[in-house]
């Protein structure tokens, strides 16, 4: 179990038997369980075609079906490392399908390949296990080597299943990087035109499952989703794959034998589950979130009953940055800020992380944690303003003459304990400062004491907390040293990664010391508290749409905060007004998909010119951020939209916004559920032990939305009047742009919708699993107060309609009566 003070579990290996009467793997049971055979079941559906695909039966090409079903395995030749490739869709062979209990045994052997080394045999194994009642298969790979060149070669890495399924040109791809993205128009998406080999698990996929689904809503009656899921407890090194090719997509997980350099034998440590859901992308990860609640990162259970979970992360209502300023104050001012905000959001619960606290630049002398002397002066200061800071730290690389002075280690410690790669070389990158930087193998006793030893540092300077950067969004190291106390390709890295974090926690000895680290990764829940959403439309070129994929799998196991700007460069170009616009829809969209509102410098005028925003006006955006905190700050709202379970969200009717008609500036804009945007977001929280439902609305747009409601000629000037956009005195002066040019190339036509808007909600508890007895409803019209709206006794979907007012909040809490 990896809750805090017990050990990894390791899964178990298992190659099926020919004979059908041999025990066999339960899909979906942690751990892998044997279970005896018992009575034969008819196999559903999914099954029947892969064992017709097996076969090499010509199946009709119908959407959203599987038509293909192959393994490749790569050999890697001892003495000179020559990779070999050998490939069920390549090879010759002979094919053996058996059913048993629960499924088929298939049997690759005698196989003839011209990528195959002389003198080597191979054969392959499969089980395709189901369970009767629904759509899914897990399918398990066994390899092995044999013949007189079997000495000489190794099975270096396996890729299977390899599944083309067929694809409607529409059909749109839910893919767990980051928090959740999709793929819109899946096969000619430029995302799936990649080789396989962007997203790794663990690494920037935070889950392992996927779901190809109509973009229809709801879906046709006669289609259903595409559903695939790797089950794997360990962690272990693998990538998954989704390419478009021939008019399917095919995908594809490619894992790797622990000691890759001298395995002739090879049984894959976890199941890939694949089928058919019903319906779309919600109800997928639904489905996986059924196995994801047995598995050993859950089983602390939801943060609200953790007993070992930070009291300050699952408290927090606020996520802020706070670096230093680019004048002499440098950090004079940052308890004063964090002060400042927490009076004017009226919540004391912001948690700042801190960049640039260290002696050196960004990037730069890795393991150099110098702190600032006037960082030092006022840090204490923070934390006796309740600002359970964390500070940046990157626990990963070292930077030669920049070891820290890790107590018992000599100077050489990171050169000793560096990741060494296939070829016994120690892995290293140039940082910033253009010095050689050693990669540490994560799973060493030092690793663990280097992270011991600075968390114990920072909390002497008054830390709550520590950053780890990029921690949540790095793939399983593969080291090879043979002096680490790990065996070679080390499967159980992670494991050991997270007994790092669980030292952290150990060393300071406070259970309301946090860690946090950027993107979010369901292998650390109940180890890394907080989770940086920073994977934004930046990052893809603007390609990939937000949904909540995680949150709607693991809302109530981990706080996700933010860190990306609202907007992101070249903000200059645009007016002031049309700035405001985007802000307060990016800041709103935040809230609506679950992660937790940010403070800190983007919202600090004194601390933009150090900031990306140097151009966007601090009061623009204040307004919407305190009528928002007014809402989240009342408790039962807080409580569900911190804590509570991500639901489908309800339909609602209102009028839109098409932001695509901002042009370029579509790639700096967080947008959930495609380019067209609601006026009024609504989202759904539930609390499973209570039955309590939340319904948040939100209004992002306002009156100052209708100034851009045309197209403007080339060459047009805008003159705007500072004093009535609200910004300070001084502003354009300090800046300079009085007025500004708007060029037809910068600012579309733009049809916000401004002022209040009607809206009609539709909501059906039992299709997010609650029951719809009867619910109070209680309304927040903006205020601390709170007013009885009424009673309904609901026995179907609830209805709501009204009008929520220009750049307010609302919110209707359903709570089942007594």
């Amino acid at each position: 179990m990896w809750n805090r003070g017990t050990a990894g579990a390791s899964a178990l290996l298992f190659c099926a038997a020919v004979a059908s009467a041999q025990p066999v793997f339960t899909p979906g049971k942690p751990g892998g369980g044997l279970t005896p055979p018992a009575p034969l079941t008819a196999p559903n559906a999914m099954v029947e075609r892969l064992a017709a695909l097996c076969r090499g039966d010509k199946l009709a090409a119908v959407p959203g079906e599987v038509n293909a079903f192959h393994w490749s395995l790569e050999i890697r030749q001892k003495r000179g490392g020559g990779i070999a490739t050998v490939s069920s869709q390549t090879a010759t062979y002979r094919l053996r399908i058996t059913p048993f209990s629960s499924g088929y045994l298939v049997e690759w052997s005698s196989i003839q390949d011209p990528a195959l080394p002389q003198g080597l045999g191979l054969a392959v194994q499969a089980t395709i296990l189901t369970s009767p009642d629904i759509e899914l298969a897990a399918l398990r790979l066994c390899a092995w080597l044999s013949g007189p060149a079997a000495a000489e070669h190794s099975l270096y890495a396996a890729t299977f299943p390899l599944v083309d399924v067929v694809v409607d040109p529409h059909d749109d791809l839910a893919w767990p990087v980051g928090t959740g993205a999709v793929l819109e128009d899946a096969l000619t998406h430029p995302l799936t035109a990649l080789p396989p080999g962007w997203t790794s698990h663990p690494g920037t996929a935070s889950m392992q499952w996927c779901c190809l689904f109509p973009d229809a809503a709801p879906a046709p009656a006669n289609r259903s989703s595409f559903y695939l899921s790797t089950q794997d407890q360990a962690g272990v090194a693998k990538v998954l794959g989704a390419q478009a090719l021939n008019g399917a997509l095919r995908f594809s997980v490619r894992h790797v034998p622990a000691n890759n350099l001298n395995a002739a034998y090879y049984t894959a440590p976890f199941e890939t589950v694949l089928g058919s859901v019903p319906d779309d992308w919600w109800a997928a990860a639904n489905r996986y979130r059924v196995w994801a609640e047995e598995q050993p990162w859950t089983e602390q259970g939801p943060m609200a009953n953790d007993p070992g979970f930070s009291v300050t992360a699952r408290q927090m209502t606020m996520f802020g940055i706070f670096a230093p300023d680019i004048d002499f104050l440098r950090w004079r001012p940052w308890p004063e800020r964090h002060v400042e905000q927490a009076l004017a959001f009226d919540t004391s619960r912001i948690v700042p992380q801190n960049y640039g606290w260290y002696d050196h630049g960004f990037d730069e002398q890795y393991g150099d944690w110098e702190p600032l002397p006037e960082y030092l002066a006022v840090a204490g200061q923070a934390a006796a303003a309740g600002a359970r800071f964390s500070p940046y730290t990157l626990l990963h690389y070292i930077s030669q003459g920049s070891e820290p002075p890790v107590p018992g280690y000599s100077a050489l410690a990171a050169q000793e304990n560096a990741v060494i790669d296939e070829n016994g070389l120690a892995v290293t990158i140039i940082d910033g400062s253009g010095r050689i930087a050693f990669e540490i193998c994560q799973s060493t006793q030092f690793a663990r004491d280097y992270a011991a030893w600075l968390a114990r540092q920072l909390k002497s300077y008054g830390a709550g907390g520590m950053y780890l950067d990029v921690a949540n969004v790095l793939p399983a190291q593969l080291c090879y040293a043979r002096g680490h106390g790990h065996p070679p390709a080390d499967p159980g890295n992670t494991a050991r990664r997270i007994e790092l974090v669980r030292a952290i926690h150990d060393a300071v000895a406070d259970p309301d010391f946090y860690v946090s680290s950027e993107s979010v990764n369901e292998l650390y829940l109940g180890q890394i508290e907080i989770g940086m959403s920073q994977w934004t439309n930046n990052f893809f070129l603007g390609t990939v749409n937000y949904y909540p994929l995680f949150e709607t799998v693991y809302h109530r196991y981990l706080r996700v905060g933010r860190l990306g700007a609202v907007l992101n460069f070249d903000t200059e170009k645009l007016p002031p007004p049309l700035l405001q616009v985007l802000g307060r829809q990016t800041y709103a969209a935040h809230v609506f998909l679950g992660r937790t509102p940010f403070a800190g410098a983007l919202l600090n005028e004194d601390s933009l010119r150090d900031n990306v925003l140097a151009s966007f006006p601090w009061g623009l955006l204040i307004d919407t951020v305190s009528r928002t905190m007014d809402f989240l700050t009342l408790p039962k709202i807080a409580d569900h939209v911190g804590h509570g379970q991500r639901l489908r969200d309800p339909q609602v009717q209102v009028a839109s916004v098409d932001l695509a008609r901002v042009g370029e500036f579509l790639l700096l804009l967080t947008i959930p559920y495609g380019t067209v945007q609601p006026a009024v977001y609504v989202s759904a929280w539930g609390m499973p032990d209570t039955g309590a439902i939340l319904l948040l609305l939100q209004n992002w747009t306002d009156e100052y939305d209708a100034t851009f409601t045309q197209a403007l000629p080339p060459g047009s000037v805008i003159t705007f009047d500072p004093s009535s956009l609200g910004f300070g005195e001084g502003w354009f002066d300090e800046y300079d742009i009085p007025t500004i040019q708007v060029p037809t190339d910068d600012v579309k036509q733009i049809p916000f919708p401004g002022g209040p808007q009607p809206y009609t909600i539709t909501f059906d508890p039992a299709a997010s699993g609650y029951t719809a007895a009867g619910y109070a409803i209680w309304h927040y019209p903006g205020t601390s107060a709170a007013v009885m709206a009424g009673v309904s006794p609901a026995t179907g979907p609830i209805v709501l309609s009204g009008t929520i007012g220009s750049r307010s909040s609302e919110a209707y809490l359903l709570v089942p009566r007594p």
